[in-house]
């Protein structure tokens, strides 16, 4: 794993969490002869997943992460085909991206500074709060 401190990372918008950069770039490794506009739309596939309420979304998440996602793609020759595009390479662990992130400023209704995210190709797939859950003046 890469170690990343959140307060000195540079992002163009600090309400995202996902790192889309790092995940393109792990699509555009894995699958160089996928169209990029394919590629941009499996970014946004994996990174926006859809349902009604934060169960529903983890769980489409969950299920493109462990499934992966077919896309339809038209070749230059006029061909159509469908690609199975994955956002983690699950038979050469050597092939993802793997970072931890300390104190990373996320903006939003509630601004936040989660205390540790497991990124895996630009996806944050683990989050550790550690502080302790009593306060100080508890005894």
């Amino acid at each position: 794993y890469t170690h990343r401190l959140g307060g000195d990372m540079r992002r163009s918008d600090d309400r995202q969490v996902v790192f889309a950069e790092t995940l393109a770039a792990f699509l555009k490794r894995r699958y160089p002869l996928v169209p990029e506009v394919t590629r941009a739309e499996a970014v946004l596939k994996f990174t926006r997943p859809e349902g009604i309420d934060t169960l529903r979304r983890n769980m489409a998440f969950h299920h493109r992460l462990v499934k992966g996602e077919e896309f339809a793609i038209e070749r230059a020759d006029g061909t159509k085909e469908h690609v199975h595009l994955h956002a983690i390479d699950w038979d050469d662990a050597t092939a993802n991206t793997f970072e931890v992130v300390n104190q990373l400023p996320i903006r939003g209704g509630n601004d936040r500074r989660p205390d540790v995210l497991v990124y895996v190709n630009g996806l944050p797939l683990v989050l550790f709060e550690l502080k302790s859950p009593w306060s100080d003046t508890q005894t």
